[in-house]
Order: structure tokens, then sequence, then C-alpha cells
């Protein structure tokens, strides 16, 4: 009887610090730390922190700094309000500060905060960000992913709870494109756009594998990590959702209303003007980037994503908005995966197709809001339907001398087959 007692003390002993473990993560507050030595980002030193570039533009060779920041930093293209820059990197780039007598870096990864690790790709090839980490960490009941690219070797495992400052791997230059010279620590703080984001995968491209399931690049969308990192420092009690509440919302997108629509439940914070009613749909607010930023309910009925809003520009969309949207103007209007023809008649390969619709953060958010059953049919019938059509409007757009997008879908430096660029058909060897 004694013995019975004890047990069931015990068993509700570890409940009880089970529960409030769980609690503390919940409640825990952000609390950044660099994961590597290199602090030149507090210090101004662009080129001291950030890894180079290797860009060939019309002929001319450079090896840009600013290459390594996030954001739209690569693919300069002349346009008629000037230079832009197309091609998006979704974190920054820290440079070594630490090598060994034959040049091979020395630096220590840390964890930028608390957490637990989730994910490790041990084998390069599975992804073009080389050996990687993800880290989960609960901050004030959310959860934001870090992710730590292009390692030389790994000292965790999924499941490890991890400490700020705590090492994690050694900085490497695994990955494709990659030389001893540009070794750098690829970083990135994402938010994960869907949970249901495999079966997605696999029923769409069933002869492409997903070596990393659900923190596989493309379901992971990424926040500007350095200019976090100087807020934080100047605000310690700045929380992620008041720094992307500074965010510019630059379109909106109505999709219809669904329970399996993750992004409200996850990021409730993201929910303004009572979005919890029983309106026939949702309109999310995205940043350039096509970062989530904020959720709304909607009267309008649709059943398919719809552009609501865009920021007025005379640039071509698809450079400004990694070919979410298209058209100039008043004529803006979502790049239609009907598009995907456009990309056949170009001569592109089947399996540039495919990133295409894989790279959209739109398509995917829309197909994780659909029922496990037929998550898909938006993507497939569209682009079948309308190809014939399609083929008429591109020979009318050539005629016009629009010009096409010329992103490209494999990214030297952090991006592959995790996390790909924009349509394009051509590769590149170096990092515009």
């Amino acid at each position: 009887m004694n013995v019975k007692i004890h047990f069931i003390a015990a068993t509700l002993a570890l409940l009880l610090i089970r529960s409030t473990l769980m609690a503390q993560m919940q409640h825990q507050t952000l609390d950044l730390a660099l994961p590597t030595d290199n602090d030149a980002l507090f210090s101004g030193g662009g080129p001291a922190f950030y890894q180079y570039i290797e860009r060939n533009y019309k002929g001319v060779k450079s090896t840009p700094w600013e290459g390594g920041q996030y954001g739209f930093v690569r693919d300069p293209v002349e346009t008629s309000a000037g230079m832009s820059y197309t091609r998006f990197h979704e974190g920054i780039d820290i440079r070594p500060l630490h090598r060994d007598p034959h040049g091979e870096p020395l630096d220590e990864v840390r964890a930028i905060g608390d957490g637990k690790v989730v994910h490790t790709n041990l084998v390069p090839g599975y992804s073009n960000y080389g050996k990687y980490i993800v880290i989960e960490h609960r901050w004030d009941g959310s959860s934001y992913y870090s992710l730590y690219g292009h390692l030389s070797s790994i000292a965790v495992q999924p499941g490890d709870t991890v400490k700020r400052g705590q090492r994690v791997a050694v900085m490497g230059y695994t990955g494709a494109g990659l030389n001893q010279s540009r070794a750098h620590l690829h970083l990135e703080l994402d938010l994960m756009l869907s949970h249901r984001f495999e079966a997605w995968h696999n029923a769409f491209f069933k002869s492409d594998p997903n070596h990393n399931g659900i923190y596989n690049g493309i379901n992971l969308a990424g926040l500007d990590v350095a200019r976090l990192y100087l807020a934080f420092r100047k605000n310690p009690s700045l929380t992620v959702p008041k720094f992307l509440n500074e965010e510019e919302t630059f379109y909106k997108v109505t999709l219809p209303k669904s329970r399996y629509f993750e992004l409200p439940r996850h990021y409730p914070w993201m929910l303004t003007g009572g979005g919890r009613n029983e309106k026939s749909s949702w309109e999310v607010s995205f940043a350039r980037s096509g970062l989530p930023l904020k959720i709304e309910s909607s009267d309008k009925h649709t059943t398919q994503p719809e552009l609501s809003y865009v920021k007025k520009s005379s640039v071509d969309y698809s450079y400004l908005t990694r070919d979410e949207i298209s058209g100039r103007g008043s004529n803006a209007h979502l790049t239609e995966y009907a598009d995907l023809s456009e990309l056949k008649i170009k001569g592109c390969s089947r399996a540039s197709v495919r990133r295409v619709v894989q790279a959209s953060r739109v398509v995917a958010i829309f197909s994780s809001a659909r029922s496990a059953t037929a998550p898909f049919q938006f993507n497939t019938k569209s682009a079948r339907a309308e190809r014939e059509r399609h083929r008429g409007g591109l020979r009318r757009r050539r005629s016009r001398g629009i010009p096409r997008r010329r992103s490209v879908f494999l990214e030297v430096q952090s991006r592959g087959k995790d996390r790909q660029s924009r349509p394009g058909c051509a590769t590149r060897s170096s990092s515009a």
C-alpha cells in the first residue's frame, strides 16, 4: 500500500515539474546572443561582419559584402526607376574570425537563444544549406526557428535542449557553390508557414524527395535578424511581434477561411480587428519579402488567393516581390501558377517548373489552409487549364517589351534543394 502511495506521489510530482517547465517555456522572452565571436555588427563594420559574394554583372566582377546581408541584395537589374536588386537573401552570412594554418574555419557556432534542437541535416547534398541545424525557440507563447547553415560539424542532435550561447557546431563551407575562402555561417530566424508542409510537398512533388521535413527552408519565412539584433540591443524588452509591427506591408492577399489555416493559431499576435469571427475569408498582410505580418477577417467571398492591395510602384512587381506578384501599376496581380507554361515555353526543365510553385509563400499558405485530402488542386488544375490561353499572353508580353523575370532558382550561398529562388531557367556559379 505504501509503495503504491509513493508511486502516485512521485508521478504527480513529475507531472507538476513537467507542467511548470512547460509554462516557463511558454513565457520565455526574447533573449538573443550572436552565434559566433564576430560582433562587428554592433560596431558598424559591414565588411568585417558579412561575408562577401562573388558578382559578375555585365562582365564586371566584384565581391560586395552587401550581398551577405538580409533582403533584396543580389541579382541587380536596371529598371526605369534605377538599379533594382531582385534576388532575396533570407538570412545573413557571417564571416569567420578564426582559421587554422591551412585556412580552414575554426569559429564555434552557438545557439542564439534557449531552445530545443528540432532538426539536423548531416548530409550536405540534401540541401544547399549544406549541413545545417534548426533550433526552436518559444518566446512569448509562439515558436520561432533559428537556422544555422554551411556547417563543418554538428555537436547536437534532435531533441537536445540548448542554452543561449551553447556550442552547437563549427563553421564551414558545406553546400553548393561555396569554397574555403568564402566560408561563413548562414543564420536565419524564421516563422514556420505550415506543419502540413510534408503532405503538400510529397503529394505535389512525388519524384523530388524532401529530406528535411517541415524544416525544409521553403517552409520557413525569415525576418531581418541583423536588424532585430540591433533593435534588441537598444531595447532589451523588445518582442518579435513588436519588432515586426514596424515592418511595412507591401501587399495583401485574401484567402478563403479554413480550419486548416495554421498561422492564426501558431502566431495569434498576427490577428487584428477581432480576427476570430465568422467572416468568410482572411486577408493576410505581407512584407515585401513574403513574410506574413498581419491577419484580418474579411467579408469578401473567395475560393482562391486574390491580391487585395499592393504598394504603388513603377517597377515590374515581379522584381520587387520574388515573383509573388506580376504586372505594373494598376495591372498588378498575383502571379498565376498557370505561368508555369511560360517556363516550359522558355525551355525550362521539369524540375525548374516545380521550383516555381515550390518557392511560393502564397501557395504554401493557401495549400495549408485546405483539407488534407485535397490541398493541391489549385496548382495542378490551373496550370493545365490555362496553358494554351497563356501562350498568347506570353507573346503579347514579349511584343510590348516587358522584361522577363531574371531571378534564378539556385542560390550559391544559402538556397537550393531546400530554399529556392524565384522562377527562371538559368543557373549561376556566382552570387550576383
